[in-house]
């Protein structure tokens, strides 16, 4: 991939493009005015769809397809095909107006919403000696307008998800919440209660869900927060945790393993 300051490569399509600029061919000087002229000024309508490339075009099994998202993000995304097809799947009708001029009216689309790939999620840990401070945020908003495919919905509740409600009690378009969490190894093992490492802590948990990404603010998230002990065992960590909500409710955990 060029440089961005970088010219394009030189080929006759990027020579014709460039002459195309200079003439301003394909501008009419007309103001686009959708809501009352469906077709945009200098587009003309097809019904077929038109293929433009510069060669032979690829064939790509979907056996070899694949979307692969690394780099700069928090967690690398490897799908085949298989994978992708099993994510949430939506459909939608829209009108496709392409720069090479050509506009087809109600295109049928299915695949998988954008939404469900740009979710925010992020922790922070520090130790010091037998202490462990951790702050966990984590968000996520629909981008269109479709609000009633619910099962694509985020979900609040259980453990460290706000605390003091059951799994699924808050399910919502857009959601966010931020917890606080601090936990002291008061166990070394060996000898002494079970023979593990115990570690005792609390969290301090707000967030909510929301039907509208207006909507969301701080002032209008709910606080919930939790009590916990934890044992590092042969089998893995296990959790004994209360939760409580600000509604004045509780829930009770037991699980084995890790949740941050």
């Amino acid at each position: 991939m060029a440089a961005p300051d970088e010219p394009p490569p030189d080929s006759k399509l990027t020579r014709s493009k460039q002459r195309w600029a200079q003439e301003g061919r394909f501008l009419t000087g007309k103001t686009s005015r959708p809501g009352q002229q469906r077709l945009p000024p200098g587009q003309h309508l097809t019904r077929d769809w038109p293929t433009l490339d510069l060669g032979p075009a690829p064939t790509i099994s979907r056996e070899r397809w694949r979307l692969d998202v690394y780099g700069a993000v928090e967690q690398p995304l490897f799908w085949d095909f298989q994978q992708f097809t099993a994510q949430p799947q939506k459909k939608f009708i829209s009108d496709i107006h392409c720069v090479t001029t050509w506009s087809r009216y109600d295109n049928q689309w299915e695949g998988l919403s954008t939404r469900d790939l740009l979710v925010y999620d992020q922790l922070y840990a520090h130790s010091g000696g037998r202490n462990t401070a951790i702050l966990w945020g984590s968000a996520g908003l629909r981008l269109d307008n479709d609000i009633d495919i619910v099962r694509s919905f985020f979900s609040l509740g259980g453990f460290l998800n706000m605390s003091g409600i059951t799994p699924e009690t808050l399910v919502g378009p857009n959601f966010a919440i931020l917890r606080a969490i601090y936990y002291r190894q008061v166990g070394v093992g060996g000898r002494g209660f079970l023979d593990v490492p115990v570690y005792v802590g609390a969290s301090l948990e707000r967030g909510n869900v929301w039907a509208a990404r207006q909507e969301m603010s701080f002032d209008s998230a709910r606080t919930n927060g939790s009590l916990f002990v934890g044992l590092d065992t042969i089998l893995g960590p296990v959790y004994f945790a209360l939760g409580l909500n600000d509604d004045g409710g509780s829930a009770y955990y037991l699980f084995l393993g890790r949740t941050f």
